[in-house]
């Protein structure tokens, strides 16, 4: 079932009990023309004097859902976005087209996520491994850590510089004060709305780092080295490809939203780092090809929150 933005607009008039995770509520400022009643008729929304069981089955979930989801992908000129929807049971897959909305109950979105392996690949295959949970202001130094050693590697490449040694505390604090938007850092924070931090906060994160054997000192310098597996990801991580968000909400209790968030980068078939957030703990891990999709596909079937790790929750 196909609709327009001013098609939904329109049904939402009607469908006002919502939750708060209702998609109504993401189109009610936008405009009707008067054409809409007839429209939605030829599509088969209404059926005489009410909605079709097919439509009602579905605007009954997209009015008040206990759960949803949602995924954007952009790679170069591609973009997808898909949400899902539940209740009870009951799951309601929404597709984003050039024209509007698709509309469907699928069992699962098994057969939505299989079209992301464009993008992605099926590979099985890492470049390197690790998955590490840290409070927001470590990750944001590793991260920026992990940055220098990607833009210098990249300057060697390119023949621009022939060697470097090992980022200092000021070379560290320029990742985040000069971030490029190929650069990691900039990335998770746009994301995730990260507040930059400042001199004290880094120098304890990095120690932090140093005592979980993440980042090392060195023995007679200033400088920071990466433990084994984020060098290897540093020196092969060097252009990202494609970004997907995916996240799922769920209502908890009056007022009260749960959520998850994760922000992947893929850096070739075989490179993918997923960074994840939940209002308090901050997580990083690679994942092949192949896995991604599994846990995006788990997202899209909206879980339990209290089942899923690091998820959080707020007033919303």
């Amino acid at each position: 079932m196909h609709m327009t933005a001013k098609e939904i607009s329109y049904l939402g008039l009607a469908f006002t009990d919502r939750t708060e995770l209702s998609f109504f509520t993401m189109l009610d400022d936008v405009e009707t023309d008067g054409s809409e009643h007839v429209n939605l008729i030829e599509k088969g929304v209404f059926s005489g004097d009410s909605y079709s069981p097919e439509a009602l089955a579905i605007l009954t979930v997209l009015e008040q859902p206990e759960r949803c989801s949602r995924l954007i992908l952009q790679n170069g000129i591609f973009s997808v976005e898909k949400y899902t929807y539940k209740k009870d049971d009951s799951l309601v897959l929404v597709e984003a087209s050039k024209q509007g909305y698709v509309f469907s109950k699928p069992d699962s979105p098994a057969d939505a996520v299989l079209t992301l392996a464009d993008f992605v690949s099926f590979s099985n295959i890492t470049m390197t491994e690790f998955d590490i949970n840290l409070d927001v202001a470590e990750g944001m130094v590793l991260t920026a850590v992990i940055d220098w050693y990607r833009r210098n590697a990249l300057a060697a490449f390119s023949k621009k510089q022939s060697s470097f040694g090992p980022p200092e505390l000021k070379d560290i604090e320029s990742e985040f004060e000069d971030s490029f938007e190929a650069s990691l850092i900039y990335i998770i924070c746009k994301a995730f709305n990260f507040d930059p931090i400042n001199r004290a906060e880094i120098e304890k994160a990095l120690q932090s780092l140093i005592d979980k054997s993440y980042i090392l000192k060195e023995d007679d310098g200033n400088g920071f080295l990466l433990n084994t597996d984020f060098g290897v990801f540093a020196s092969t991580f060097l252009i990202p490809e494609c970004f997907i968000l995916y996240e799922t909400f769920s209502i908890k209790g009056p007022g009260e939203v749960g959520f998850a968030s994760n922000y992947c980068v893929t850096g070739g078939t075989h490179n993918t780092v997923v960074y994840s957030y939940s209002g308090s703990a901050f997580g990083m891990k690679t994942m092949s090809a192949a896995n991604l999709l599994r846990h995006i596909e788990g997202f899209l079937n909206c879980p339990d929150l209290e089942k899923t790790p690091g998820s959080d929750s707020e007033g919303r």
